[in-house]
């Protein structure tokens, strides 16, 4: 026999009536939120020198000779950049993103092939630079016929020219499919000429077991901390030990003393142990931390360091000569920030 249903009692009414109320409350705070994000809230100040256009770049992507678009050029901005790559996007609006512009192409006499080119329009050159280098990848090989900050992979060309980024993906590492996306990045670079493109810290770090295509601009919350911002790192061999040296012009004196024992200080309350600092970095300050070291100190206004070595006496010779290079780059009895030799 089958068995009644049992009636459903006020309790349960209720219940169910108060979790359909929250469920539509929670879908009404998400349309909200939704409809009033704010981008301009994840954009950096644009660095020294620069200033953020207004509206996206309006030069149309080019199409190389030799190929056929197939698909209608796409175009995204602040509020719609995650549609495109969705977990990456906060990494571009903290550094400045304006737009993006993305179009498929495939080679006349190779049509399985094709290529991707996206250009992202960040504002300026630094920030260009901050996510050129944050993205690089592992197994780059310099392109040095697409300019100074180029390189290539197996499939794919990353470019930082004047204020774009440029990525351009090939669906396969074929001749046609890498030969199409080098004409891409040659077409783009003639329809975008030049009007900046210099990063002048990189002729502050020390040449001495540089290794000097590892430079990279981390624009904003360096090193895990939102009081750093606009350091410049670059990796360095000791005897086989890999050691990340970093640097940041900072407004004055007072603001670098300031940023390194805050730097410090903050590494301390997290449960480092302070180390004894190289005896010939006036004011310098040690740490480890969790097996690896760290080193901070500032020559004038600029803060500098040396950023989780693996090894306390590879930290203090690169913290050395990256102390003596800014020490030698500062003008004779100045107070201000060491002037560059040359711009990269």
């Amino acid at each position: 026999m089958a068995r009644l249903a049992r009636p459903t009692s006020p309790a349960e009414r209720s219940v169910a009536a108060l979790l359909l109320l929250v469920l539509f409350g929670i879908a009404g705070a998400v349309l909200w939120l939704q409809a009033d994000f704010p981008p301009d809230k994840y954009r950096a100040t644009p660095a020294a020198g620069g200033t953020v256009p207004s509206r996206p770049d309006a030069v149309p992507l080019p199409v190389p000779d030799g190929a056929t678009a197939l698909s209608a050029p796409e175009t995204f901005d602040a509020r719609t950049l995650a549609d495109k790559i969705n977990g990456r996007a906060e990494l571009y609006l903290a550094n400045g993103f304006v737009s993006l512009r993305c179009r498929r192409f495939t080679p006349h006499d190779a049509p399985g092939d094709w290529v991707e080119a996206c250009a992202y329009d960040m504002g300026t050159f630094p920030h260009a630079f901050a996510v050129f280098g944050t993205q690089r990848r592992r197994d780059a090989v310099g392109l040095p016929e697409a300019g100074p900050h180029a390189y290539r992979t197996s499939q794919a060309l990353f470019v930082a020219h004047d204020r774009h980024y440029l990525e351009v993906i090939a669906s396969s590492p074929s001749p046609a499919a890498m030969t199409l996306a080098q004409d891409f990045v040659q077409a783009f670079l003639r329809d975008h000429p030049a009007n900046g493109g210099q990063v002048a810290e990189a002729s502050l770090f020390p040449l001495e077991g540089a290794r000097a295509d590892t430079l990279v601009l981390l624009g904003v919350n360096a090193f895990g901390s939102p009081d750093l911002d606009h350091v410049f790192t670059m990796r360095y061999d000791v005897d086989g030990v890999e050691v990340t040296a970093f640097l940041s012009r900072r407004t004055d004196d007072a603001q670098a003393l300031a940023l390194a024992n805050g730097w410090a200080d903050m590494l301390l309350r997290y449960g480092a142990q302070a180390r004894t600092p190289p005896a010939d970095i006036p004011g310098s300050r040690a740490l480890a931390v969790l097996g690896l070291y760290e080193t901070v100190f500032a020559v004038g206004p600029v803060l500098a360091g040396v950023h989780e070595a693996p090894d306390p006496g590879a930290a203090d010779v690169v913290a050395l000569r990256l102390y003596q290079a800014l020490v030698a780059a500062r003008p004779q009895g100045a107070a201000g920030a060491p002037e560059p030799a040359e711009d990269l």
